[in-house]
């Protein structure tokens, strides 16, 4: 599902994907 892409993401990026690092970083 689209959590698995984002955490590929969020490895690579380390800084904010778009919505489950983007919340995170919201927070």
């Amino acid at each position: 599902m689209p959590k698995r892409k984002n955490q590929a993401l969020i490895d690579s990026d380390s800084s904010g994907s778009s919505s489950d690092s983007g919340s995170d970083l919201e927070n």
